[in-house]
């Protein structure tokens, strides 16, 4: 990269309200986040941590409107990498993540305090040895409601 290139490159630290109450603190490079930050929604989220090309991007901390937390690594706008997400109910999710799922190690420990440790697959419990489920393949048979009065005894 030449010198011209470096100099045409804007870094600067600021506060950044929009027209919808959302709000940004932090790095900008040619006026798109980049390094660290924090971003509020009008919502009540609040994203803190490092940005690239306007997503989030390496570590961060993400506090949901809801009141559930995410901590940990994201890629390109999405969880992605180790991560913790505790739930608003009280469950947690700690371990491995792609693509904003639960994928590979993991351990969930619900808010009654059970928990499940082992493999996850694109947001799903995986466990190898499962079968899978056997379905009754049997039709079933409705039979129509006959009134009393309408039955007429046979004769032997």
């Amino acid at each position: 990269m030449g010198n011209e290139q470096i100099k045409s490159i804007k870094y600067e630290t600021v506060k950044v309200k929009w027209s919808n109450g959302d709000k940004y603190k932090g790095d900008l490079v040619n006026n798109i986040r980049q390094g660290k930050g924090t971003y509020t929604w009008h919502t009540g989220g609040v994203y803190k941590g490092k940005w690239n090309n306007g997503k989030r991007h390496g570590k961060g901390t993400n506090i949901y409107c809801n009141g559930s937390v995410y901590e940990g690594k994201w890629e390109k706008g999405m969880k992605h990498g180790t991560g913790k997400y505790t739930y608003c109910n009280g469950s947690i999710y700690e371990g491995e993540w792609k693509n904003n799922k639960k994928h590979g190690k993991g351990k969930y420990t619900y808010c009654n305090e059970s928990t499940y440790e082992g493999e996850w697959k694109n947001g799903k419990r995986y466990e190898e040895d499962e079968e899978e489920p056997s379905y009754n393949t049997n039709p079933i048979v409705v039979m129509p409601l006959v009134r009393y009065d309408d039955y007429k005894r046979l004769e032997d």
